[in-house]
């Protein structure tokens, strides 16, 4: 994908180190330059010797939010960046049960947050559905309906008729329980949170390697440890593209001094037995642009002031190995226009990569655009919700449909409950219906 790809963002220019790959063959980079905050936004798993990691995932606009935030102002409190980042934003939707947990793993890098799938009632001709919209962070949708009805099966969920899966294209997550004519909702509701995997319990563990150093990180440190990540590639990135462009420049160099000089460079390539010869003789030849030149006026100056320093200036062996390696028919036509230009061009850009390498607020800067630039192309709208009632344990009184019950006591004091309904009103002279069978 496009956000793939932006993890290898300027990978060949040097911004990471490289190691030998398993056998040796090789070389792979040790890190990814990673421009997409991949570890914040998609989080991770994974268990190792002794430790385990549980990484949630992010919303994109947040994560960008809070990194220039952050770079805004590195001491930013807690409770301002929980403003920003509320909380884990998963794939599958659902709802976050109150946010004492989430402010636990943020702060220390582990915690505990429950998650629920989101549930509606709707009517489907004259019987009562409870609609699933979405469900829990890598919870399967077969597995929990699978889980369902085994709980109407053994009665630990009462008022089930049917389950159905809907889910597609056209709705990622619909899946509908056709309740009993005699069901209540609201209570069949409570007993799919608190008997099938309809609410979990998703844990939180920021362990990441830090230069290859497992650590336990907070949300803000994971931040910092992004943004200093992101300075040290675009100092590099930088050096790296200083260094070419000054490359560059200095074989453009020799080539303007070459056809400033045409004919006597010709004359000197004729009168050289082979191409080494001709090398030699080019640098050893001092080469000098009048102030008079006819090529004066595209020249910069300053190429020009300092071929009338001493005794001219001598090419090294890059800028004649440059000269060296054109046709006589290219170096002949070689336009001085398009060569200055380029040369100008590179100058510019030599003075910007230096201006970047000597300020850091141009590094943040930069890793600023970035963040917008990553939020407006792949940012998305959130798809987890919040509900701030802190529900641990429900009482169990949630979990029966309230009806009348006609309770008998017997004189040697054994308690029976039966509906109200299992009676029926009496004619004049009728047997009634046993209700105290021994």
């Amino acid at each position: 994908t496009h956000a793939a790809v932006e993890l290898l963002d300027d990978l060949k220019l040097d911004n990471v180190d490289y190691i030998p790959n398993y056998d040796d063959t090789r070389t792979e980079p040790t890190v990814l330059p990673g421009r997409f905050p991949n570890l914040l936004v998609n989080g991770s798993n994974g268990i190792a010797v002794g430790m385990s990691s549980s990484i949630p995932p992010h919303n994109v606009n947040e994560i960008c939010d809070a990194i220039i935030a952050i770079i805004n102002d590195p001491e930013l409190p807690l409770e301002q960046l929980l403003k920003i980042v509320p909380g884990p934003d998963f794939p599958t939707g659902g709802t976050i049960i109150g946010r004492r947990g989430i402010a636990e793993a943020y702060a220390s890098g582990r915690g505990r947050v429950i998650v629920r799938g989101t549930v509606r009632q709707e009517t489907s001709g004259k019987r009562e559905t409870l609609v699933i919209d979405s469900i829990p962070y890598q919870v399967v949708q077969n597995a929990l309906i699978e889980k369902i009805v085994d709980a109407a099966r053994n009665g630990r969920i009462d008022g089930i008729a049917d389950i159905k899966n809907f889910s597609g294209k056209k709705h990622r997550t619909r899946i509908v329980v056709y309740l009993k004519r005699d069901a209540d909702p609201d209570v069949v509701e409570r007993q799919l949170y608190r008997s099938t995997p309809l609410q979990s319990t998703v844990s939180i563990i920021n362990i990441a390697l830090d230069h290859g150093r497992p650590r336990t990180l907070s949300l803000k440190q994971m931040i910092q440890l992004w943004i200093d990540h992101r300075i040290e590639v675009i100092r590099r990135r930088t050096a790296h593209l200083l260094r070419e462009a000054k490359k560059q420049a200095h074989r453009l160099e020799g080539l303007i001094f070459a056809v400033c000089d045409i004919d006597e460079v010709i004359a000197l390539i004729r009168e050289s037995r082979t191409r080494e010869e001709a090398i030699q003789q080019l640098m050893q030849r001092a080469f000098r642009i009048a102030p008079d030149h006819p090529y004066a006026t595209h020249v910069p100056p300053s190429l020009i002031e300092r071929s009338n320093t001493d005794d001219g200036v001598a090419l090294t062996r890059v800028q004649a190995d440059a000269i060296g390696a054109l046709r006589l028919i290219q170096l002949v036509g070689l336009e001085i226009e398009k060569l200055t230009g380029e040369y100008a061009g590179l100058l510019e850009e030599i003075a910007e990569y230096e201006s970047i390498l000597s300020d850091h607020e141009r590094v943040l800067t930069i890793i600023r655009e970035d963040c917008e630039n990553i939020r407006t192309r792949f940012g998305t709208p959130r798809l987890t919700g919040f509900e701030d009632a802190e529900v641990e344990e429900y009482d169990l009184g949630e979990l029966i449909t309230e009806h009348d019950v006609v309770v008998t006591i017997s004189h040697q004091g054994y308690v029976k409950r039966l509906p109200l309904n299992t009676y029926r009103e009496q004619g004049r002279g009728g047997l009634g219906v046993r209700s105290g069978a021994t």
